[in-house]
């Protein structure tokens, strides 16, 4: 349901011309990422086809791409205290094996769209240094 919502509100956004650029940080590929629980969506076609589907419509797309090593992962999860998320009440192995499968599903979806702009940012960076990186690709998206 999420995924729907996060797709539509894109959609609002691109067709009122309420913007110069769009960035998706994720949060389409992360909602996609959980789907892959339910087994249909192991056939890389599938994935493909509803990824391209949902970015298709919009122009002036920059993908951020975040990146984060596993055990950072599982501390900033743990750190951050809640318990309403799936991620949020795994066993530090079960969490380890679901990050693990989700990062798989992370790579053929950033394959996917590989052609398109996309910057990646090292999430273990200085966050200054993510922020920069970033306004320079939106400076150059933006020409």
């Amino acid at each position: 349901f999420k995924l729907i919502k996060l797709y539509h509100q894109l959609l609002r956004v691109y067709k009122n011309e309420n913007c110069d650029i769009i960035i998706l940080e994720e949060g389409i590929l992360q909602y996609i990422a959980n789907i892959p629980y339910v087994s249909f969506f192991n056939n890389n076609k599938i994935l493909k086809d509803l990824l391209l589907s949902m970015l298709a419509p919009v122009n002036n797309l920059l993908i951020v791409n975040c990146d984060i090593e596993y055990k950072e992962s599982i501390q900033r999860i743990y750190h951050r205290g809640l318990k309403d998320r799936r991620f949020d009440v795994m066993e530090e192995e079960e969490l380890l094996s679901g990050l693990k499968e989700n990062y798989r599903f992370f790579i053929k979806m950033r394959q996917i769209c590989n052609n398109m702009v996309n910057v990646k940012l090292d999430m273990s960076d200085e966050v200054n240094e993510n922020v920069e990186l970033l306004v320079k690709k939106i400076y150059e998206k933006l020409g």
